[in-house]
């Protein structure tokens, strides 16, 4: 039996905002309808950390964000 087609959920991003100066991105993404996602690339460890921040306010967002970064350090 051949197995079904996969279907892209369009995890395409919908805003975008840079953060400590360009270091890191805010976002949203479909998927997560209003929520605020946070990524950052660490180059020490060559890997990306990606966080939910769960907010629907960018303001709030972006502090958390700037909290994040600092740990993600």
């Amino acid at each position: 039996m051949a197995r079904a087609k996969k279907v892209s959920k369009g995890n395409t991003t919908t805003e975008c905002h840079n953060v400590l100066d360009g270091m890191a991105k805010v976002f949203r993404v479909k998927q997560s309808g209003k929520v605020w996602q946070f990524r950052m690339y660490i180059a020490e460890e060559q890997k990306t950390y990606r966080k939910s921040l769960k907010t629907s306010d960018l303001d709030t967002a972006k502090e958390r964000a700037r909290k994040a970064g600092t740990y993600a350090n």
